[in-house]
């Protein structure tokens, strides 16, 4: 099947030139998949709405898997736990909170949400809140590093089935991408820049920093997530981001 039949608008009519030459673009960096969605809210499409919320679920035990690793959490669930422990709120709830205060940095940079992006708020913090209440912290080592594993692993799997909806970043992503697009800085170091300030933040005020804050990241950056490219699908083409000089590149 073709990028325009894929893409095909809900009226029938093909996309013009310039879309579909966009979507081939963004089709080597984030594949199109049978389910793709054809616009930023398909709620009229049922594969792209099962995708999203299955697998923004799974992201969120992924998240959930790690807490009660104890071995680690993703830099912004160390935050979500600090706050969680000096305000004696539910860890979902703080995450979905964070996330609600991270989309009013949406405002000033001119971002546009998707349906992605509101499950994504939902539902990664559901999937982790659920998860951290049911799932008690294994004793022994292995157990936890098993855990460990398995939530780095589900993160980056599901993570690939809700990128390649493009239905929209989520909140984070979508701040560090509007923060590239401002300032033209590159996006590897904002997002470094601004997970390091939240991670240390969270870590200060009581959440769980180990070996598996840093081997997200790792995964993340190895499978590509911080280049120009994978960035600007996120968004269907309405950001430009910056493209990076090709002595850098090289390097």
């Amino acid at each position: 099947m073709s990028a325009a039949a894929v893409f095909r608008l809900p009226c029938g009519r093909k996309p013009d030139h310039k879309n579909k030459m966009k979507k081939e673009n963004y089709s080597r960096i984030l594949p199109l998949t049978p389910w793709t969605a054809s616009s930023m809210w398909p709620f009229a499409e049922a594969k792209p709405l099962l995708v999203l919320i299955v697998s923004l679920s799974l992201f969120g035990f992924g998240e959930g898997m790690l807490v009660v690793s104890q071995l680690g959490s993703t830099p912004w669930t160390v935050l979500s736990q600090g706050i969680a422990r000096i305000s004696g709120g539910e860890l979902g709830t703080v995450t979905l909170m964070i996330s609600a205060v991270v989309m009013l940095g949406w405002i000033p940079l001119r971002l546009k949400p998707g349906l992605g992006t509101v499950l994504n708020m939902l539902l990664i913090a559901g999937g982790l809140g659920v998860f951290v209440h049911f799932v008690a912290v294994p004793e022994s080592l292995a157990a936890r590093a098993a855990l460990c594993v398995g939530g780095i692993v589900l993160i980056g799997v599901s993570s690939a089935f809700y990128l390649t909806c493009h239905t929209g970043a989520g909140p984070r992503d979508g701040l560090m991408v509007g923060l590239c697009q401002a300032g033209g800085w590159r996006i590897g170091s904002v997002r470094t820049a601004i997970e390091a300030v939240v991670c240390l933040i969270g870590w200060l005020l009581g959440g769980t920093v180990g070996i598996g804050t840093p081997a997200v990241c790792l995964r993340r950056r190895l499978g590509g997530a911080d280049q120009p490219e994978t960035a600007g699908t996120l968004f269907s083409g309405s950001l430009k981001i910056p493209k990076q000089p090709e002595n850098s590149k090289a390097a």
